[in-house]
């Protein structure tokens, strides 16, 4: 890990660099590298990820928002990041009770529209290790009047993890506007652990700091090893 140097903060968040190996990452047909377009924004004028600009909220306008495309270092990570939402919730479950079994699936029009992205990223800026104790040290105190604004208890790694996109958002916002003394951004983004399972490794990139080197878009077919493994770990058929 490098420290990067800053003229606005007192202290700073741990960094890593870019991943040096490729990046895998889900996305709309035909270009899955493609920022998602202003006019899906959700009321609250993000599209729900968990790194996403919160300052919709607060009327600032698209043009001076950022938007995030999000990858995964292992094409399993990637797929489950976006299918998560297909299991049954836990109001469904508990009916089921603990004998019975789900048999919720990933239907074939979700891949037909879908392709995985596979690229390099070269990238300005290093990117903020969010799990990292340094991180969360100066986080927990910057973020505090936002983390007593939603009612949780405390600021650690599991309120990073946890259903709070809101915290999440200002977090991501703080690290966009971190800026060198020449005026350069410092970071290109977010290094994250996926709350589905701890070996999965993700990075949310800001999409104005982002460069793809070697870049190739697939058709996701129903047998992808990364489709299926991440179905599996979910506990989702595939149609």
């Amino acid at each position: 890990m490098r420290r990067a140097p800053s003229s606005r903060m007192a202290d700073h968040p741990a960094t890593v660099q870019a991943p040096a190996g490729p990046v895998y990452r889900i996305g709309r047909s035909p270009d899955p590298f493609a920022p998602p377009h202003w006019m899906y924004a959700q009321s609250d004028g993000t599209f729900g990820g968990r790194f996403d600009d919160p300052c919709g909220r607060r009327g600032v306008p698209p043009n001076r928002r950022f938007r995030v495309l999000y990858f995964a270092t292992e094409p399993a990570g990637a797929f489950a990041e976006v299918l998560a939402h297909f299991r049954p919730d836990l109001t469904v479950l508990a009916a089921l009770g603990s004998s019975a079994k789900s048999v919720a699936a990933v239907p074939a029009a979700w891949r037909i529209v879908r392709r995985l992205g596979v690229a390099g990223i070269d990238v300005q800026g290093s990117f903020v290790d969010i799990g990292d104790a340094k991180t969360l040290k100066l986080f927990r105190r910057i973020l505090a009047p936002t983390a007593l604004a939603l009612g949780l208890p405390d600021l650690d790694l599991s309120a990073f993890s946890g259903p709070a996109r809101l915290l999440t958002q200002e977090a991501a916002r703080f690290v966009y506007e971190q800026r060198d003394r020449g005026g350069a951004p410092l970071y290109a983004g977010i290094r994250y652990t996926s709350r589905l399972h701890r070996t999965w490794e993700c990075w949310a990139v800001f999409s104005d700091r982002l460069r793809l080197t070697a870049a190739r878009v697939e058709f996701i077919a129903a047998n992808d090893p990364g489709l299926l493994q991440a179905a599996s770990v979910l506990g989702l058929k595939v149609s």
